[in-house]
């Protein structure tokens, strides 16, 4: 007994030593590899690691950019581009011997698929599948997913997995969008081929717009692929701020279509016009037309980068400097005589025949009388050019505005020791020659006088929201508190108003009287309210070749309204009309007058609705537009507002207010062949959906959606225009 203990003790410890050995050895070879792969091959598998995964930059969204009243000018449109990756396993089953019901979910997803490849059937679609699966390749889209379709895509089956089982792989893709086409094209501007903002107001506000972008971990599969880790990121974006611009679209409207309609009328080169409120310097609208091949079209911001000879509208700054000085007084005497008047080697005429004789200075301001003016101006500076010169500067007419968007070219207004000045430049200068201003510069300075002598920067930024949130104000800056004296002020006022005179007065008795000489706009004469402002007729150097024998001419008219009290300023510049004559009463003055018109009569019909309803006591429902059920929920619940959501399907909604309660219904938009119903819409969501089935879209008005053109349910084709209308 003994013994057989003792043997078997024997072979125990025999066996714990060789498994001890065999654990050694084991642990030994463990450390040996983690060694060589931690020391010996570090290099080679970090290089692995780095060629097998990699940090990419992701995009944040740009910011919208809207008008005054909130409306989208310019937004961010998301699409996709669609890959599947057929090298899962989740694909293996359904092309190795799959079952019933795999090969019925499979024809079920290539039916869906074939709706995104034109002239493919689904079957067609599944062999194509095979064929790629087989090969190890993936399965590629070139149509653009919108979201909508994206979302129904991983609601089928296998796509409806995560992106490791389906394969579904979604890069994104934003088209920048402007919903209002021309209005304010160039200066609302455009993005380059990396997304930044390079003219308008995406360059000017790019750094608040564009956001900060994020980073995703990528990872590389067999076969080159690369797809997102876990469907995340690791550092996410910071979307950009939406930028309130102090574009109102209505007046942009009017703006725009005065323009262009004077424009096709005269057969012009091109033409700008810029509204401006008057004590805040808000640009409200700015129009910059070019005649493109027949068509008039927002091809480059005049108003703010074409810096040209401004003819009559210099001779308001002419004589306010010589009123400033204490040398003009407006009934000083001047004889223009017959019209035509001498000087070195210039011979400076008046366009009335024969001349208008003995004039006062506001009668020659009146009937802008080159004579009268430069006459009065070599008077007093003949022998004190500088003395001119400076008191231009100090009105602050050789500076740039330094507004936000890019392109403005600072004045020129020579100085008597500069080479190109010679013996005829003063006279040159006083009515509006070899001197060079942008429209927004000589605006800024005529919103000046308007301003009681405050001149302000013209400016097209309001405020930065995200979300609800106001972040940042853009509040008016003053460039010069005061441009001169109260009474040169008063003084200048009276000049523009004089320029708007019929000559004719009604007395006591309702009959019309002659009171004396007309002024040259007084085709702008409104019984309703009253304009003051100049007219500007100047001949265009041609380049180097200076005015030559082929004359063409800038028609022009600054000034602003209701004079009494001024609210709005505005400036219109035409450049080379062929019909209709040139000069600015006739060219320019009518785009003026229809501006201002429709203008003042919107104004007061809003003082009027101001003072005649009680806004509070209209709240008493919740107000909101048809369109996309994620953000109309997004913004009921932010702001608490019950609502009904039984029995929805659909991700767009009819919504319904019923007295404190917004009731959701199912909304069906149509199929691909038939055009989608947006009526009720907002014009971001009405945008989205029609430009997502390949239509152009042209938008009037502001508002929601009340009609639109072709009607809802017409079949199209890819490229068909839409027109919608707002209200």
């Amino acid at each position: 007994m003994t013994k057989d203990m003792s043997k078997i003790k024997k072979v125990f410890v025999t066996r714990v030593v060789i498994i001890y050995i065999l654990v050694l050895i084991f642990s030994a070879t463990i450390i040996a590899q983690v060694f060589n792969l931690m020391v010996v091959q570090r290099k080679k598998w970090e290089e692995v690691n780095t060629n097998s995964t990699k940090k990419i930059v992701t995009s944040p969204k740009r910011g919208n950019i809207l008008s005054k009243n909130e409306n989208i000018l310019s937004t961010s449109v998301p699409w996709y581009h669609i890959t599947i990756d057929l090298r899962t396993d989740e694909w293996k089953k359904y092309f190795i011997r799959p079952s019933d019901s795999l090969s019925h979910n499979l024809d079920i997803v290539c039916r869906e698929l074939a709706k995104y490849v034109p002239g493919k059937s689904g079957y067609q679609i599944r062999q194509e599948l095979k064929t790629r699966f087989q090969h190890k390749k993936q399965f590629y889209f070139k149509h653009k997913f919108n979201f909508a379709e994206l979302r129904k895509l991983k609601e089928l089956p296998i796509l409806n997995k995560n992106q490791y089982k389906s394969g579904l792989i979604a890069n994104t893709h934003n088209k920048r969008v402007k919903p209002y086409g021309e209005l304010a094209f160039r200066t609302i501007g455009q993005l380059d081929h990396n997304g930044r903002g390079n003219a308008g107001l995406e360059m000017a506000y790019n750094d608040y717009l564009s956001g900060k972008p994020g980073e995703a971990l990528m990872q590389r599969l067999p076969g080159g692929v690369w797809m997102p880790v876990n469907n995340g990121n690791i550092v996410e974006p910071e979307d950009g701020y939406n930028l309130v611009s102090t574009i109102d679209i209505s007046f942009q409207e009017i703006v725009h279509n005065a323009l262009k309609k004077q424009l096709v009328k005269t057969k012009a080169n091109h033409g700008s016009a810029v509204l401006m409120d008057v004590e805040t310097g808000e640009v409200l609208a700015i129009s910059n037309l070019t005649d493109t091949l027949g068509k008039y079209l927002e091809y480059y911001n005049y108003a703010i980068g074409e810096r040209t000879e401004p003819g009559s509208t210099m001779k308001l700054m002419s004589l306010m400097a010589g009123i400033e000085d204490g040398y003009i007084n407006l009934d000083d005497s001047i004889d223009s005589g017959n019209g035509k008047f001498k000087y070195m080697s210039l011979t400076i005429s008046d366009t009335h025949k024969g001349g208008y004789g003995k004039l006062s200075v506001k009668e020659a301001f009146k009937v802008s009388s080159n004579v009268g003016v430069a006459k009065i101006i070599l008077q007093h500076y003949e022998d004190r050019q500088n003395e001119f010169v400076d008191r231009l500067y100090n009105m602050g007419l050789h500076k740039k505005l330094g507004i936000s968007i890019p392109g403005e070219p600072a004045p020129i207004i020579k100085y008597p020791s500069d080479s190109l000045w010679w013996k005829g430049s003063l006279a040159q200068m006083s009515y509006g020659y070899e001197v060079k201003f942008t429209p927004l510069q000589i605006l800024a300075f005529y919103n000046a006088v308007a301003n009681n002598g405050k001149m302000v920067k013209p400016r097209f930024g309001r405020y930065l929201k995200r979300g609800q949130h106001i972040v940042k104000q853009f509040r008016t800056q003053t460039i010069n508190s005061s441009i001169c004296s109260r009474s040169t002020i008063r003084k200048a006022q009276e000049l523009l108003e004089s320029v708007v005179d019929n000559g004719y007065y009604t007395d006591e008795n309702g009959k019309r009287q002659y009171a004396g000489i007309r002024g040259t706009g007084h085709n702008l004469v409104t019984k309703h309210y009253k304009i003051a402002g100049k007219t500007g007729t100047a001949q265009i150097a041609i380049g180097t070749k200076g005015y030559g024998n082929t004359k063409k001419y800038q028609a022009s008219f600054v000034g602003y309204f209701p004079a009494d009290n001024p609210k709005y300023s505005c400036i219109v510049v035409i450049s080379s009309p062929k019909l209709g004559g040139y000069y600015g009463n006739v060219i320019a003055g009518p785009v003026f007058r229809e501006i201002s018109d429709k203008v003042y009569a919107q104004s007061f019909a809003i003082i009027e609705d101001e003072e005649e309803n009680d806004t509070e006591s209209l709240i008493k429902t919740p107000y909101s537009e048809n369109g996309y059920l994620p953000e109309i929920d997004e913004v009921v619940q932010e702001f608490d507002i019950p609502f009904s959501d039984t029995g929805i399907t659909s991700d767009w909604v009819l919504t319904y207010n019923h007295d404190s309660i917004i009731e959701y219904r199912n909304r069906i938009i149509s199929d691909n062949r038939t055009i989608p119903n947006v009526i009720g819409m907002g014009l971001k969501d009405a945008i989205y959906i029609l430009e997502n089935k390949g239509l152009k879209v042209k938008v009037v008005g502001y508002g929601t959606v009340r009609q639109q053109w072709p009607k809802p349910g017409t079949a199209f084709r890819k490229g068909d225009k839409v027109k919608i209308e707002l209200r």
